[in-house]
This record gives C-alpha cells, structure tokens and sequence, in this order.
C-alpha cells in the first residue's frame, strides 16, 4: 500500500491510430499520447514498438499493384468502415463454381513470418479464409478459416503453427491476423483472403457465388512483429509507425 506514481516519457516520431471512446479508428498526430478505448472502458496508455505496414495501399483494393481479384469483384466505398468514413470495400465472389478471393501480393520480407491483419465485416457470408505461403500457386497446406459472424478461429489447415487473432470493433467488424509462412528469403509470392458460406475445412475450396460479399478494409503486413499492432494506413507507399 505503499506507490508512488513516478513519470515517464515517451516518443513517437510520426502519427499512429487508436481506437477512441466510440469504438472508431482515428488518428493521433505525431508525439501525441494515444488514449486507447478497444480493451478499456476507462482507456489505456497504448505503447507500441516501430513497425511498418508493408502494403503500399492499405485501403484502396483497386490497386493492381498491391491486389488481384481471383474470381471475385472488388467495389469501394460500399459501406462504412471502422473509422466511420464510406470507404470500406465489397469483395463479391462471381457466380463460377471455383475457389474466390482477393490476392494480396506480398512484399520480400528476408528472414522472418511477416503478420498480415484486415478488417471484415460480413455481409452474407460469415466465414473467410487465409491462405499464407506463397499463396495460390503452391500446395503447401497453410491455411486458416475464422467465423467473422461469431468472432473466432473455428479451423486450420495442419501446415499452419503460426500466431493468429481475431478481435471485434464496433459496426460489427473483426480484426482478423495471422503469420505468413515463410520460405527461404520470403519473396514475392501472395496472401490469400476468401469468403466462404461455411467452415469448409480444405484448402481454397469452391463454390458458386450468389451476390453476397464481406466488406474488407485497412489491410496491414508486418515484417517485425509476430502479432498486429495498431494499425498503419497507407496511401502509396510503405509507412513505418
């Protein structure tokens, strides 16, 4: 019974985000304390490590550059996304009796797992899938499926030993993450994001689309750290916190 609160400081050379009060991303400017609201009704001091979110365009999933559509269509601004704006995107499997996805192409990351995380809401369909690796072009069985319905990992392909999480936000999104298998100097190569009408337990699985969609937004690769920290949007480049 016996404290004595002592001070302390801290630096933060660039913006960064938290989740405030009403359960929304916003953005703290540079060097200001982050007041964070997501596991604490009275707010927590949040204190993070450098990180850099590796996407060039952590919002805008018409980039070529940085996604693909397998078999899917992409629409932007179709619903509101975790930090309250009309900025979040459809992802619509066609009507072909196939595997569909978006494909994030993934940036060379030597030497280590690198964290992917998104924001999901859904919108039809309650499940999605994670392929990691090198993606679609290998049949390596790393592969993890989450309820974004119900808000937890239901299953997982036996090549998979990595970290993972799935957190809810506010307006019925989850922050779903997990480790990209590594290769050798983890190069090139791509993420997989699928939806799916229920916990089909294989490897990019087929099915017909009927119309519905999961909204996705704020896509995050992290070469440094083995879970998601806060996250980082991009508009054209990397951006380190």
């Amino acid at each position: 019974s016996n404290f004595k609160p002592l001070p302390f400081s801290f630096d933060r050379a660039s913006s960064a985000t938290v989740v405030n009060k009403a359960g929304l991303i916003e953005t703290v400017g540079s060097g200001e304390p982050r007041i964070d609201y997501k596991d604490d009704v009275n707010g927590a001091l949040l204190l993070e490590p450098t990180v850099t979110n590796l996407i060039a365009y952590s919002e805008d999933f018409s980039q070529s550059t940085s996604y693909q559509d397998k078999n899917s269509t992409i629409l932007l601004n179709q619903s509101t996304s975790p930090n309250g704006s009309n900025n979040a995107s459809s992802l619509i499997p066609s009507n072909t009796n196939t595997f569909h996805a978006i494909a994030i192409n993934k940036p060379t990351v030597i030497g280590q797992n690198p964290t992917f995380s998104i924001f999901i809401k859904p919108n039809g369909y309650n499940f999605v899938q994670l392929v990691g690796g090198l993606g679609y072009n290998t049949t390596s069985d790393y592969w993890i499926n989450f309820d974004i319905e119900n808000k937890t990992m239901v299953s997982k392909g036996s090549a998979f030993n990595g970290n993972f999480d799935i957190i809810k936000l506010n307006n019925g999104y989850v922050r779903i993450s997990a480790e990209i298998e590594a290769t050798s100097n983890n190069s090139g190569g791509q993420i997989l994001l699928l939806p799916l009408f229920s916990n089909i337990q294989s490897r990019l699985p087929s099915h017909i689309g009927n119309g519905s969609s999961v909204y996705i937004w704020g896509a995050m690769l992290e070469a440094n750290s083995s879970y998601a920290t806060s996250y980082i949007p991009t508009q054209g480049s990397a951006v380190t916190r």
